[in-house]
C-alpha cells in the first residue's frame, strides 16, 4: 500500500480506546479465559506494557512495518518474530517515539 493512502487510513484507527482488550478476547484462544481467572490477582502487579507497531515508508513509498527476531536459544520463543514490546510509564497511548534502526531490511520468505 503506497504510504500516503495508509496515512488517511490511520485518523480511523487513531482513536480506538485502548487496551481494546474486547479485540483481544475475540483472538484468545478458548482456555485463556480460565488462565486469566487464575492470575487474576497477580495481573493486578503486573507491569503494563504493549507493543509498537512501526509503520513507516521504504524508498518507492510503499508502507513497511518493524519486526523483530529474537536471539536464537534452547527455549519455545527462540528466533521468534514478534512486533517491538514497550514497557509504559504513565500513558497507554504511544504518540511520538524516536527509533534507532537499522538501516538494511531484511526480508522473509514464506
Amino acid at each position: 500500500m503506497n504510504f500516503k493512502e495508509f496515512l488517511n487510513i490511520v485518523p480511523k484507527i487513531k482513536n480506538i480506546p485502548l487496551p481494546a482488550e474486547s479485540s483481544q478476547f475475540k483472538m484468545m484462544p478458548a482456555n485463556r479465559m480460565e488462565q486469566m481467572d487464575q492470575y487474576k490477582e497477580a495481573m493486578k502487579q503486573a507491569k503494563q506494557s504493549a507493543v509498537l507497531a512501526l509503520f513507516y515508508p521504504d524508498h518507492s513509498q510503499k508502507t513497511k512495518f518493524a519486526l523483530i527476531q529474537r536471539k536464537a536459544y534452547n527455549g519455545v520463543h527462540s528466533s521468534q518474530i514478534h512486533l517491538k514490546l514497550v514497557f509504559l510509564e504513565g500513558s497507554l497511548r504511544i504518540t511520538t517515539l524516536t527509533l534507532n534502526l537499522p538501516l538494511k531490511e531484511k526480508h522473509m520468505r514464506k
